[in-house]
């Protein structure tokens, strides 16, 4: 059973940074970048059931427009919706968000539950910034009945974009038994323990890096 039922779509052809007027009045002489649909050619997907550690490479991703972009190239912009294909993001908006995430991911890491509950509920960091997406901007997350598989009744949380369902997906890893480890060849994320069918003495996050890692030292 999937917890997280939540689909968005993604740029075939990835995006492109660029630069236009500041939305806002008091800084409407500056240049914002943004990130742009590089083409109308778009696929839909459900990003969590393929990427369970989607929160942790959201919050490790290059925190510049240029390490934002190679995300949103594998995995949509974090503003993608359930309703169409978002075709453009301020990149300022999404460097607020992964910072938020950010934090969250190394209290948990540091094991401070008591801090995490803290500033999950006050909704902000230290930096004042929005910890969980305002409802005026994204709507709110759902409950759905829906049938399963088999045949019976499940209850599914539906998110409105793909920030909240990282969020979502980032608490339920909190309160998981899982761990999250790094790969020792590639540095990505992983999860290890119980209901991830990876063992707590895993290394590598793949077959193809544990070859890899192999062949390294073979050459070394």
């Amino acid at each position: 059973m999937n917890l997280i039922a939540f689909e968005c779509s993604k740029c075939l052809d990835g995006y492109r940074i660029i630069t236009k007027p500041s939305p806002t009045k008091a800084n409407r002489a500056r240049r914002a970048y943004y990130l742009v649909a590089a083409s109308d050619r778009f696929e839909w997907y459900s990003p969590l059931e393929h990427f369970p550690t989607l929160f942790a490479n959201f919050a490790e991703a290059p925190a510049n427009a240029e390490g934002l972009r190679r995300f949103a190239d594998k995995f949509g912009l974090p503003g993608s919706d359930t309703d169409g294909n978002a075709t453009e993001q301020m990149v300022y908006d999404i460097l607020r968000d992964q910072a938020a995430i950010k934090r969250a991911l190394a209290i948990l890491e540091q094991g401070d539950n008591q801090e995490l509950v803290k500033l999950l509920r006050h909704g902000r960091n230290r930096w004042g910034q929005v910890i969980l997406v305002e409802p005026g901007q994204s709507g709110f997350a759902r409950l759905e009945l829906r049938l399963g598989t088999s045949g019976k009744l499940e209850t599914v949380i539906v998110p409105s974009n793909l920030i909240q369902a990282m969020w979502i997906q980032f608490l339920l890893h909190a309160t998981s038994d899982a761990q999250l480890f790094r790969c020792q060849h590639c540095a990505k994320p992983f999860v290890v323990g119980s209901g991830t069918k990876r063992r707590s003495t895993a290394k590598y996050c793949s077959n193809a890096c544990r070859f890899a890692a192999f062949q390294a030292r073979q050459g070394a």
